[in-house]
């Protein structure tokens, strides 16, 4: 008996610990882009991730792929006068001084991934098996943003943001996406968005 009670307890576990991922796509741009012509300086990557090293190399294939010798990486200028942070959605001061500040290139671009864990106690759950239940959620979001600097204006942008939710207990499998795997969803979302519409 005691053999079928845990046999039960823990494909209950296994159950309410399956996670759902939703998606939702903020775009400001509707167009594509195209990235046969001018000089492309790309920003620092901003982001709150562990495996930055791996998520920098998604990004630096998929842009070589798409600019090849004409993209420039702004850690690698050896004159860089860029020493003011140039964050996602610039107001127009900023943009400004991307100009003066950047004037032998033409386009820049700004990327941006962040996470957050947050926890929701299901206590409307709570009984003698699910005393220990907690509602978990990862937020991922992703932003890719592509400005003309000589005119000083936001030529793209696009975010997409993943939230995965499940439930944890003493019994359950773990079986939520990874912080990697959402991640990688998100900016594959995005970039494969560029291909589909731009010049290249």
């Amino acid at each position: 008996m005691n053999k079928y009670f845990l046999l039960i307890c823990f494909y209950y576990g296994v159950l309410v610990s399956c996670s759902v991922t939703n998606y939702q796509i903020i775009s400001n741009t509707n167009t594509g882009l195209n990235f046969k012509e001018g000089k492309w300086l790309m920003n620092y990557i901003d982001t709150t991730f562990e495996n930055e090293i791996e998520f920098n190399n998604w990004i630096s294939n998929d842009f070589n792929n798409l600019l090849g010798n004409r993209l420039f990486y702004i850690q690698k200028l050896k004159d860089n006068q860029l020493l003011k942070k140039i964050s996602i959605e610039p107001d127009k001061s900023t943009l400004e001084y991307l100009k003066n500040n950047s004037n032998s290139f033409d386009f820049f671009i700004n990327i941006q991934a962040k996470k957050s864990i947050s926890y929701e106690n299901a206590s409307a759950y709570q009984n003698s098996l699910y005393k220990t239940s907690n509602k978990k959620f990862y937020n991922i979001g992703v932003t890719i943003e592509i400005y003309d600097i000589k005119n000083s204006v936001i030529l793209y942008s696009k975010t997409v943001k993943a939230q995965n939710t499940y439930y944890s207990n003493k019994y359950s499998a773990h079986l939520n996406s990874t912080d990697e795997g959402l991640l990688k969803s998100c900016y594959t979302k995005i970039i494969n968005s560029i291909k589909t519409n731009s010049i290249y």
